[in-house]
């Protein structure tokens, strides 16, 4: 009977793993409205607010910013504002971001990126357990 117990606890352990193992930590979103991006950050802080870690956003409209602070259930004093132009924007420093794990999502707006960068960036989500999402519109990638 112990043996019997003792499997099914391996077999429930392993299973719980490999669902962890797949979570997607890096996604891709082509954005063609304000309600988009507007229901896409609303739903981030929702998701992460509980967590003790900071949301990154790079390149943030100020309009969805302004209508998150509206909301009341949304704690905005975990929300960190970055505004990079594009010339000044430096892969290194997202991909040490992500990879530390300080933010438990990092939003990217207005960057263009090569599919290497973009290769590196979900692997370094990956290793630290940090959502990435990049917004874009079609024609961002290059």
């Amino acid at each position: 009977m112990n043996q019997i117990k003792s499997q099914t606890v391996k077999k429930l352990n392993l299973n719980h793993m490999i669902i962890d193992n797949n979570k997607s930590w890096f996604n891709m979103k082509n954005i063609v409205s304000n309600d988009q991006i507007d229901k896409l950050y609303n739903n981030v802080c929702q998701e992460h607010q509980h967590k003790n870690k900071w949301i990154l956003m790079i390149n943030p409209e100020e309009e969805t910013l302004e209508n998150l602070a509206k909301i009341k259930n949304i704690d905005t004093t975990k929300i960190l504002r970055v505004n990079i132009k594009e010339s000044m924007f430096n892969l290194k420093n997202i991909k040490n971001t992500l990879t530390q794990g300080n933010c438990s999502a990092v939003i990217l707006s207005h960057t263009h990126l090569a599919l290497d960068e973009i290769s590196e960036l979900s692997n370094c989500a990956k290793q630290g357990e940090t959502l990435c999402i990049v917004l874009n519109n079609s024609a961002t990638l290059h």
